[in-house]
């Protein structure tokens, strides 16, 4: 798990939890998942921007992508094969071409991407059937630039829809105030949590 550490989009600084508050919220979301750890590793990028800046340059103009986390993973680990795993809507974002170095991340994972669909419970039939080949022609274009993958797996760019994966969305869990969804949706440690730090609107009501 990657939480960001510096958004991309200046728009969007100060509006998050900090970065410590993240990876806490993380830590106690996915402590007892085995073989899943949250990793600093943005972070770790991030600094290794600012020691090769010029010593003049602004810090708060540093940007660090997935592009540079990914090259940065690719020379601590050469032997190792990385697959990107995201949401469809971020999926379609990098897609569109709107990630600074988008083609640089596909290649960097040479095609393998994972992308986990979720209900889209606010869209109608037309608008989830369009979406639906819009997907699937994306992943095709990706699939066809890369050789199949061993074992039989012809695609190294997926989708899988997860049934228990719901329509929630993380801005809905920031704004609301519903302590019944609340309850449905966080862990109880995180919950607690972000009472304890008054993080996000529900918090800051009695």
């Amino acid at each position: 798990m990657l939480p960001v550490y510096r958004h991309m989009f200046e728009s969007k600084r100060g509006k998050q939890a900090t970065y410590e508050d993240r990876i806490r919220m993380c830590e106690l979301n996915f402590s007892h998942i085995p073989n899943v750890i949250v990793s600093r590793a943005e972070e770790e990028c991030f600094v290794l921007h600012l020691q090769s800046a010029d010593n003049n340059i602004d810090p708060s103009s540093i940007r660090v992508g997935t592009a540079d986390l990914l090259e940065m993973l690719h020379d601590r680990f050469p032997n190792v094969d990385f697959t990107l795993a995201l949401g469809e809507d971020t999926f379609m974002d990098l897609t569109s071409w709107k990630w600074r170095r988008a083609l640089d991340v596909i290649n960097f994972v040479a095609g393998r991407v994972l992308v986990l669909r979720r209900k889209f419970e606010d869209k109608s039939v037309l608008e989830l059937s369009e979406r639906e080949q819009t997907l699937n022609k994306r992943m095709i274009e990706i699939n066809s630039k890369f050789p199949p993958l061993l074992d039989g797996i012809k695609q190294r760019t997926r989708c899988i829809q997860i049934s228990s994966l719901s329509a929630v969305s993380s801005t809905l869990i920031r704004s609301t105030t519903d302590k019944k969804l609340l309850h449905c949706h966080l862990d109880e440690n995180v919950l607690e949590y972000i009472k304890l730090k008054k993080l996000y609107k529900f918090s800051l009501v009695d």
